[in-house]
C-alpha cells in the first residue's frame, strides 16, 4: 500500500499564503477558498528510502524545487521538482536529524540538524541546492541537557542575511546567526522564548521572516495545549 509521505506543496501553499497576508496587515481575501489537495503518493524506495516521517519542508526561492526533511529510513533532506513531484536528488544526514529547511535568494539551502543523541548543540548546514552538496556548516553549542531545533528561517535586509533558528526541549531559544558570508558565518545573539512572551513554558515551532526583518512564529503558549496555538510576530532586534 502506498504511503503518503508528503503534502509539501499544498503544505507551502497554504504557509506561504499566511505569511504573506500577515505581513500584508489584511488576510481575509488570501483564504477564501483556499483548498488542500494532495500533491503526491510515494513509496519509500522512491524518495531514496526516506521513510515515512517527514518533518523539515521548504522550497527554492524561483519556486523551481521543494526540499523535504526524513527523519526515519535514510535521514535525509530530498530534492523535488516543484511542478512534477518527482524526488531529484538527496542530501543524506547520516547519524543527524534534519529537521528545520529554509533557503535564501542566493542558491543556499540551510539545514538545522540534531545529533542523534539530541544532546548539547546544534549545526546549521548549508547545501548548494544545485549540487545537493554540503558547503559548510557552523555548531551551535546551546549548553549542557537535551536539546533540539524546530524551524529555521533567513532574512535579508538591505544586504544583510540572517539565519534564526528556533531551539527547544530543555531550552527554548530563538538564534540569530549572521550568515551573510557563509563561509563565515557568526552567531550574533539568541533570545529566551519565556522573555520574548512572558509566558514560562511555552515553546517555539516552524517560522518565516520577512524582508522588513519581522519573524512570524508559531508557537504553544497554553499550558495543556496542543502545539501550534499561537501565532507571533517578533522583532528580533527588541527580542519582543
Amino acid at each position: 500500500m502506498k504511503k503518503i509521505l508528503a503534502l509539501t506543496t499544498a503544505l507551502l501553499l497554504i504557509v506561504t499564503g499566511l505569511v504573506t497576508a500577515v505581513s500584508a496587515g489584511s488576510s481575509d481575501g488570501e483564504f477564501q477558498g483556499l483548498t488542500l489537495e494532495k500533491f503526491r503518493y510515494y513509496d519509500a524506495a522512491e524518495v531514496f528510502d526516506a521513510g515515512v516521517s517527514q518533518r523539515g519542508y521548504g522550497a527554492s526561492q524561483d519556486g523551481k524545487y521543494l526540499f523535504g526533511g526524513f527523519l526515519a529510513g535514510t535521514r535525509s533532506v530530498v530534492k523535488f521538482d516543484a511542478k512534477s513531484g518527482d524526488p531529484l536528488a538527496a542530501f543524506n544526514t547520516s547519524e543527524e536529524y534534519p529537521k528545520g529547511i529554509t533557503t535564501d535568494d542566493r542558491g543556499n539551502l540551510f539545514v538545522g540538524l540534531l545529533n542523534v543523541d539530541n544532546k548539547d548543540y546544534i549545526s546549521i548546514a548549508v547545501l548548494n541546492m544545485e549540487t545537493m552538496t554540503e558547503v559548510t556548516r557552523i555548531k551551535v553549542d546551546v549548553g549542557s541537557g537535551k536539546v533540539g531545533v524546530n524551524g529555521i528561517c533567513v532574512s535579508n535586509v538591505d544586504g544583510k542575511y540572517t539565519l534564526y533558528a528556533m531551539v527547544n526541549y530543555d531550552y527554548n531559544r530563538l538564534y540569530a546567526i549572521d550568515v551573510t558570508d557563509i563561509n563565515n558565518m557568526k552567531i550574533e545573539n539568541f533570545h529566551e522564548l519565556e522573555a520574548i512572551t512572558g509566558v514560562a513554558g511555552g515553546e517555539g515551532q516552524y517560522m518565516d521572516a520577512d524582508n522588513d526583518g519581522y519573524i512570524y512564529l508559531s508557537a504553544f503558549l497554553i499550558k495543556g495545549a496542543d502545539k501550534g496555538d499561537s501565532i507571533l510576530k517578533i522583532d528580533p532586534v527588541a527580542g519582543k
